[in-house]
Order: structure tokens, then C-alpha cells, then sequence
């Protein structure tokens, strides 16, 4: 019963919140500071999705997991997140001070809070880690997911989308190993981005996450991975489902933030630029440039998402090294496909220019 109830009430809050954050938002002025969504959707739309998503997460966590040590500095960590993301909607901050606030969130959560990795189940065939290299791990794997929730969250339902998927995979998860409260979390979370993505996608009254809502979610998601990775692996052995390759099964899960994030770094790093320097070279940028939509970009990496990750609980007997490489090769594959179709568009589109420059 609480499973419905975490994931009404955090529907129901969103649902009732938004339409007051869009009337806030207008008769303060707040609206989305990047010009590339205003230019495309011909108007100015409030970007405080966040705030309704932290609200509607956290209220029922208060409720059924409050108590406990990790949930705590959870709260407190989700706080100084928030709060960090609703200042850069509101008048921005530098990559610095970004990262600063967001390493101290993460030792919240990994060292106070005694969230972290220990085991990486035989990845290229190591097993354990020392805690300090556990720490040092999993402190760079929660700043690393929420700045790839950020990234990414540059088009109409792709972060809520993908977000979206994670929860439910891991509501199903947790709740299969008997980890009720992580359950409730992630139903919570679901229930959230149902209602938002409505909101973002399909309502008139348009609204978008924002850095307040995209941070606050690669945060969430950073904790429940490293939640479900600390799992015993006989408690996720219930019924007719085995998961016998987490980290497999994280990498496919997470595959569309990540490598978009690692791909625009490296381009930014060996370009000679800053990685943190912001440009229109992600990967949802690129389908926009070959004439999809926002709706048509975002359907095509969320199926790819879907994808990748329902192979990867198929074929969980691969073992957690080859369901990397696996997920490696296809991102890279399908992104040189893309690249290729990219370069045709431009060659096309510089043709007719000159043709009509010649004319």
C-alpha cells in the first residue's frame, strides 16, 4: 500500500505545485536562461520543475524512511543540491563553486551517510576495493551522475525520461530484494516525473526542470546506485529474476548520461577547450541538427535506453566485464552512425547555400 501511496502523493504535489511556480515564475520574470529553447519553442517558459520534483520526493521519504542514518544526510545532501541549482537558475554560478557544493553533498551522502562502493564484482576481474579507494570511487560517481543529469537535460522529457526509466527499474529491483524504503524512494521519484514530464512535454502550461530539478535527480540516482551495487547478491535472487551483473546492468541503465557526458568532455579536452565550457555538441543537440524534434530526439534515446538496459537484465549470465563492453561498443557504433548522418546534413545544407547564393 505504501508503494501507491509514495507514488500519488508525490504525482498529486507535482500536479498541484507547478501551475503556482508558473504563475510565480511570470509575475517575477524567471525564465529559462538558455536561448537555444526559447528560440525554439518562440517563447519564455519558467525552468522551477525542480522544485516541485524535490518536494514531491522528498515529502513522502520524510514520511515512510525517515529515521535512518544514510536517509538523513540524504535529506541533507538533496538540501545543499537543491538549493545549489535553484541559485544557478536564479542568477547563476561559476563551475567551481559548482563543483566545490557538490563534492561536500557527495561526502555526505558516501562518507556520513556510509553510502559507497566496496564491491565492483569482478570488473575486469577485480573484485573488492580499499575504503578509501571505495570512497574516492564513489565520491567521483555521485559528482560525475549529477553533472551528467545536467548535461543532458537540454531538450523537452529527455532527463525526466530517462530518470524516469532508472526508478522504475529500480523500484522493481529494490522491492524484489526486500529493500522496501529504497522501493518507496524510487516510486516517489516516479510518481514526481510522471507528473512533470506531462508538465514539460505536453501541457500548455510549459514548464522545464531546470538545474535545481536535474541536479536534485542525478543526486537521487547516484544513491540508489550505490545502494542497489551494496546489495547482498543473494537477496536479488527472487523468484524466476537473477541479477548476477549490477554493474553491468548500472552501465546499461546509465548509458545515455554517461557516455554523453564522457564524449563531450574529451571532444572539449582534446579541442583544447574547457570540458566544463558549455556547446551544442551533446548528443541530443546533434538529432536536432538533422531536423528531429524535441519529442522525436528524446523518444529515440529513451528507446535506446530501454534497449540497452532490457538486454542487459536478459543477459545478466555475461557477467559485469562484457555488458560494459557491449554497452561501450553500441554507444560508440550508433554515435559514428550518427556523426556520418550529421556530416551529410551540413554537406546537404551547404550545398543549397551556395546554390542559392550562386542563383
Amino acid at each position: 500500500m505504501l508503494f501507491v501511496f509514495s507514488f500519488v502523493t508525490s504525482l498529486l504535489l507535482v500536479v498541484l505545485i507547478v501551475p503556482w511556480i508558473v504563475i510565480y515564475a511570470l509575475k517575477k520574470q524567471f525564465f529559462e536562461a538558455s536561448g537555444e529553447r526559447i528560440k525554439i519553442h518562440g517563447g519564455k517558459i519558467p525552468h522551477f520543475g525542480g522544485v516541485a520534483i524535490y518536494i514531491a520526493v522528498l515529502f513522502p521519504i520524510l514520511i515512510t524512511a525517515a529515521g535512518t542514518t544514510e536517509t538523513f544526510w540524504l535529506f541533507l545532501a538533496s538540501l545543499l543540491i537543491f538549493g545549489l541549482g535553484l541559485i544557478d537558475d536564479v542568477k547563476g554560478i561559476s563551475a567551481s563553486s559548482k563543483f566545490v557544493f557538490q563534492f561536500v553533498a557527495a561526502y555526505f551522502v558516501v562518507v556520513n551517510g556510509g553510502v559507497q562502493i566496496l564491491h565492483i564484482h569482478r570488473v575486469l576481474q577485480f573484485e573488492g576495493l580499499t575504503q578509501l579507494l571505495g570512497i574516492i570511487v564513489s565520491l567521483l560517481f555521485v559528482v560525475g551522475l549529477v553533472n551528467a543529469f545536467n548535461l543532458i537535460d537540454g531538450i523537452d522529457g529527455l532527463a525526466g525520461s530517462v530518470a524516469l526509466l532508472i526508478c522504475n527499474v529500480y523500484a522493481y529491483l529494490f522491492y524484489k530484494a526486500g529493500s522496501t524504503s529504497m522501493s518507496y524512494l524510487s516510486c516517489s521519484a516516479v510518481g514526481a516525473l510522471v507528473a512533470f514530464l506531462f508538465f514539460n512535454v505536453f501541457s500548455s502550461r510549459k514548464i522545464f526542470m531546470g538545474d535545481c530539478g536535474s541536479l536534485t535527480i542525478g543526486l537521487l540516482i547516484a544513491f540508489l546506485s550505490l545502494k542497489l551495487l551494496g546489495i547482498p547478491q543473494r537477496n536479488l535472487a527472487v523468484g524466476f529474476f537473477r541479477l548476477d551483473s549490477k554493474v553491468g546492468l548500472l552501465a546499461a541503465l546509465l548509458c545515455i548520461p554517461l557516455f554523453d557526458t564522457t564524449r563531450v568532455f574529451l571532444l572539449r579536452i582534446m579541442g583544447r577547450r574547457s570540458p566544463f565550457r558549455a556547446d551544442n555538441n551533446h548528443i541530443h543537440h546533434r538529432l536536432l541538427s538533422i531536423g528531429l524534434s524535441h519529442l522525436q530526439a528524446t523518444s529515440i534515446l529513451f528507446s535506446l535506453n530501454l534497449g540497452i538496459a532490457a538486454f542487459s537484465m536478459h543477459q545478466q549470465a555475461l557477467g559485469n566485464t562484457k555488458l560494459i563492453m557491449i554497452v561501450i561498443v553500441v554507444m560508440i557504433c550508433l554515435n559514428s552512425l550518427l556523426t556520418i548522418r550529421v556530416n551529410k546534413t551540413k554537406k546537404k545544407h551547404k550545398s543549397c547555400v551556395d546554390f542559392a547564393a550562386v542563383c
